[in-house]
């Protein structure tokens, strides 16, 4: 983790969170939408694809470097499903209908 807490690059309603290091060695990131709730802090308001660790609702501290700590769990839980072929309709369906038991979003 960062020592130093600090604006993180963002956009007005986008947070950047460290997603992990390329084969280059670079460090990647991820914009996603966020909700700024103090300096450091943000709310979570769409789920990462890649960064891993935090989903919509979460509250998190980010750090300068990108890397971010959960401050609050939102209640919601990120899945994100890289198949080797596409699904086809019924497969999404099955996917669909159990999130909506839960309440969840796609």
């Amino acid at each position: 983790m960062a020592d130093e807490l600090c604006n993180v690059p963002t956009q007005d309603s986008h947070v950047r969170l460290f997603a992990g290091t390329a084969s280059s060695g670079e460090p990647v990131y991820e914009v996603v939408p966020a909700m700024r709730t103090s300096q450091t802090e943000y709310e979570i308001l769409g789920s990462p694809g890649l960064a891993t660790g935090c989903a919509a609702g979460d509250r998190v501290r980010v750090f300068a470097d990108g890397r971010f700590e959960v401050v609050t769990r939102g209640g919601n839980v990120c899945v994100v499903i890289y198949p080797r072929t596409p699904p086809d309709d019924s497969a999404f369906v099955t996917l669909q209908d159990a999130f909506e038991k839960l309440a969840g979003r796609r």
